[in-house]
């Protein structure tokens, strides 16, 4: 099952194909994985990020896997670039999350399923760490 996600989310690349293979994005003759740039690294992973947040695995295995890479390889170029992935996915999580509250049609419910959170109060919770706020809150303040 997981295979046959993941080949379709490999699908949906190929519509993306402007990514650039993904973390596999060419400067020059080098890529991710002999780049020095950690921005180069970084971009890469924002931009899978932001067309996969909502999906049901975010997993290190996942992306690297749609990034073509080994999960051991991924792991290492972030570790040389001292970067975690679980940062780096909250961090998206945060800006998907703080973009849909300035829609005051959404639901903070629905942003909590959307992200992969089965209850709100968790959403809330992860919220209330990475700004200091409640999502309502957020919200009212932003109006």
């Amino acid at each position: 099952m997981q295979i046959r996600r993941n080949r379709k989310i490999l699908r949906q690349l190929e519509t993306i194909e402007d990514l650039t293979c993904v973390l596999r994005i060419k400067v020059g003759t080098k890529t991710v994985n002999t780049i020095q740039d950690k921005s180069v690294l970084v971009n890469a992973l924002r931009e899978i990020f932001s067309h996969y947040i909502t999906e049901d695995d975010l997993s290190i295995e996942v992306i690297a896997d749609i990034a073509g890479l080994s999960t051991r390889s991924l792991q290492r170029i972030m570790k040389k670039h001292d970067l975690s992935y679980n940062d780096l996915l909250n961090k998206a999580r945060q800006q998907y999350a703080v973009a849909k509250l300035n829609d005051p049609t959404t639901k903070i419910t629905d942003i909590a399923c959307q992200l992969g959170y089965n209850d709100a109060a968790h959403f809330t919770r992860a919220f209330k760490r990475w700004t200091r706020m409640a999502p309502s809150v957020y919200r009212k303040s932003s109006e």
